[in-house]
């Protein structure tokens, strides 16, 4: 029974080392099929890039440290570029609107400052000229009361009856009367009128005529020419001076007709309307003054033969009386050197 156990036990043992035998046959021969690789001759280069970046802070809990891969390290220097771009770029552009801003302050303050510098000039030139206004006009009302007071104190009479034709002809004559151009209505009285171009009250010491630019302007009595210039407001202006203390102006003129020195007749081209000077549009400012003060131009622009006394009965500031006997004296002594010239012709 033990001899036959045996016999059992060799052979399984010899199967076992048979199959055994076979496999380490089998797998020889798959090594021998596979290809040899060949060791590297020399050990592969390492980039720097994969050798991780650490980080360490300092923080209120102790020291902390980052540890930074390639890609977390690339994003790391991008923001970081974009960060120093941002600043640097940021900086200077704040400090050139800075620049601009405090250059433009400067404007400013600067403009401001010559703003209230003219205002100031501008209210102490209308003060000056409000006063000066005001003493006009007080000066004008006493001239009126104490000429009020004389015609009434003067024992002289104005008798218009007693006027002769030759009286008559030699007033019309020598102190202007009529329009200066075709007559087509006033478009500013005279007095205090507010002004149309700047705006508030000031004297009129005229009227305005209208006429169109290039309108034919007449003398409105004898004289001789005794100013042409451009004079600010009045832009050309001319004044005439006629006898007996009597002058015109006229005001705004496109060109002179006459130059100074000229004498004139009534009725002869002077001059030329326009819309020279300080005007809102094109007319003739005109102006009768007796011994340099202005006088309303309304009477004497209505005064006429047909309305002989409209003058004497409208404007009180002229002694007519003494006036019109002077001429009585003129047009009697013309008449006898009249009569004595005839006389020595016949003799």
């Amino acid at each position: 029974m033990r001899q036959s156990l045996k016999i059992l036990a060799n052979s399984f043992g010899n199967k076992n080392a048979k199959m055994i035998a076979r496999q380490k046959a089998k797998r020889r021969e798959q090594l021998l099929q596979m290809p040899k690789i060949k060791p590297p001759k020399t050990a592969p280069a390492k980039s720097k890039d994969a050798h991780p970046t650490v980080i360490t802070v300092a923080t209120p809990f102790g020291f902390k440290s980052f540890t930074l891969g390639k890609a977390k390290k690339r994003i790391l220097i991008s923001f970081a570029t974009f960060a120093i771009l941002f600043l640097v770029f940021g900086s200077a552009g704040l400090f050139f609107s800075f620049s601009n801003n405090l250059i433009l302050q400067g404007l400013l303050d600067k403009t401001k400052q010559n703003y209230l510098e003219l205002a100031t000039q501008n209210q102490g030139l209308k003060n000056i000229v409000e006063e000066g206004r005001a003493e006009k006009e007080k000066v004008a009302q006493l001239e009126s009361i104490i000429s009020v007071r004389s015609d009434a104190l003067t024992t002289e009479k104005l008798d218009l009856t007693s006027i002769s034709v030759e009286q008559k002809t030699m007033l019309l004559k020598n102190i202007p009367n009529g329009s200066p151009v075709p007559y087509q209505g006033v478009t500013s009285d005279y007095g205090s009128r507010n002004h149309p171009v700047l705006g508030r009250s000031i004297f009129h010491e005229g009227i305005d005529l209208k006429a169109g630019i290039g309108t034919k302007v007449y003398s409105a009595a004898d004289g001789i020419i005794e100013l042409t210039k451009y004079n600010g407001g009045y832009g050309n202006m001319m004044v005439v001076s006629h006898s007996y203390g009597f002058k015109s102006v006229y005001g705004h003129l496109s060109r002179f007709a006459v130059r100074p020195g000229e004498f004139v007749k009534k009725g002869q081209l002077i001059a030329f309307s326009g819309n020279t000077g300080m005007t809102a549009g094109p007319h003739l400012h005109y102006e009768v003054r007796f011994m340099g003060e202005p006088m309303n131009p309304e009477p004497f622009l209505k005064w006429n033969y047909g309305n002989f006394a409209y003058l004497f009965d409208r404007e009180k500031k002229v002694r007519w009386a003494s006036l019109v006997e002077a001429t009585r004296w003129q047009t009697q002594a013309g008449h006898l050197s009249y009569l004595q010239a005839q006389k020595s012709s016949v003799n």
